[in-house]
């Protein structure tokens, strides 16, 4: 069974001119699903039923691994049954009834309000990075802006209540931002007057 791994390695770089990270997972998913077979004594590819798949999949859940993780393993096993089959190493597709999941419809797990406060209190405000790092994190939790937007603020694009975000594709749009958000960026500010600085316009 080792064999026919190594062989769908060859066959991704070869005729389905995939890139060395996404060669590198799929095959690791493979390798990973063939220790898992040979827990049940499966010994040909042929043996496999739609049900191991699931098992599979299902101890992935179980051991806590990202939705997308998990769908990347399924797309891996169809695109290698779909190998197999054409190779004819397998008379039937055992993955052909398997739907991949729809990550983006899953529920991600969340901080709890607590998990959050920790989280916020890590940095030491009484230095300039931790008084910056602070600021991130409550500019980050008050608005809800992706990374990139907070990294391109500018100092004149926050207020008392608002901040002028400029997102994808140049679209801009106001965003509240909560009062705790706002006394530290002003606390983190403190620390940078007087800096000689060609930035200074930059948040």
């Amino acid at each position: 069974m080792q064999q026919e791994v190594e062989e769908f390695g060859i066959y991704l770089v070869s005729e389905k001119g995939f890139s060395l990270n996404t060669l590198e997972a799929y095959v690791r998913d493979i390798g990973h699903f063939l220790d898992f077979l040979k827990t049940l004594a499966v010994e040909r590819w042929g043996e496999v039923e739609e049900q191991h798949i699931v098992d599979f999949l299902a101890i992935k859940k179980d051991k806590k691994y990202a939705a997308a993780s998990i769908a990347r393993a399924l797309m891996a096993i169809k695109v290698f049954f779909k190998f197999l089959k054409r190779e004819g190493n397998v008379a039937r597709d055992s993955s052909r009834l398997l739907v991949t999941p729809k990550v983006w419809q899953l529920i991600p797990d969340v901080l709890s309000p607590e998990e959050m406060e920790c989280l916020l209190d890590q940095p030491d405000p009484s230095t300039q990075r931790g008084a910056r790092d602070r600021a991130i994190l409550e500019t980050l939790y008050a608005s809800g802006l992706r990374v990139s937007e907070l990294c391109g603020l500018k100092i004149e694009d926050v207020d008392d209540l608002y901040v002028q975000v400029r997102g994808k594709g140049g679209k801009e749009r106001r965003v509240p931002i909560g009062k705790q958000a706002v006394a530290a960026i002003d606390h983190y500010l403190a620390f940078r007057d007087g800096e000689a600085s060609g930035r200074r316009e930059a948040l």
